[in-house]
């Protein structure tokens, strides 16, 4: 029953990141949103098709995997209902994860800081909406 409302809390947060870059995307026409899907750099995802499901399967895949792992790391230390520590992590991880905008000529170019910006935002919305469902359902 763990497992399950913690793929869900990782769907639910993976939908709000990809809503509130898509918003940015729309409002800004900054490419961020993009590099939240973008699969072009990894060996046989880039070959595999259609694309669109393949880059969407991945987005949700990360989100569910972070967050499953996350809560087991910080269970086993005993802050796995502390929503600040799930801020904190995902920050930083989000914040290293921009950098693969070295990797694709698709996403933001690397010294766009307005993309980085929104990129931490958006992570920052992800960790806070898990760390809040955490909270909230898993006992």
């Amino acid at each position: 029953k763990r497992l399950g409302t913690l793929v869900a809390i990782g769907i639910i947060s993976g939908i709000v990141l990809a809503l509130f870059l898509k918003i940015i995307e729309l409002i800004t026409a900054n490419q961020v949103y993009y590099l939240l899907f973008d699969t072009s750099y990894i060996p046989i995802l880039n070959e595999l098709y259609p694309i669109w499901l393949i880059e969407v399967t991945f987005h949700f895949t990360t989100c569910v995997i972070s967050i499953i792992a996350l809560y087991y790391l910080l269970r086993y230390i005993q802050l796995e209902k502390s929503i600040i520590t799930y801020v904190f992590v995902i920050g930083i991880g989000s914040g290293l994860l921009y950098f693969l905008t070295l990797l694709s000529e698709k996403t933001p170019h690397i010294t766009d800081i307005a993309a980085w910006i929104y990129w931490i935002v958006g992570h920052a919305l992800f960790s806070l909406t898990a760390g809040y469902l955490i909270r909230k359902w898993v006992e």
